[in-house]
């Protein structure tokens, strides 16, 4: 999981960069990082390290309704974000 927490991490730091850099000019910056969302992602992960646990936790995470979203939602909530 660091690859993919490691990932969130960096979108938020990169943000917050843009954010000070872009602040003078009055562009504001919003970061949005969702959890799991229903992409088939799954179907074509390459996972390293602990391969079942990974492949199961995402597995899990991308089938429940109440664990991940799809697309759609998650593009619409953004949006009226």
């Amino acid at each position: 999981m660091v690859a993919y927490c490691a990932s969130k991490f960096a979108l938020v730091g990169l943000s917050e960069g843009m954010r000070t850099e872009l602040a003078k000019d009055g562009i504001a910056v919003t970061t949005v990082c969702p959890g799991f969302i229903h992409s088939g992602v799954v179907d074509h992960a390459i996972v390293k390290g602990q391969q079942r646990k990974e492949f199961a936790w995402f597995s899990i995470g991308d089938s429940l309704p109440l664990l991940s979203a799809s697309a759609e939602k998650v593009a619409r909530a953004t949006i009226a974000g």
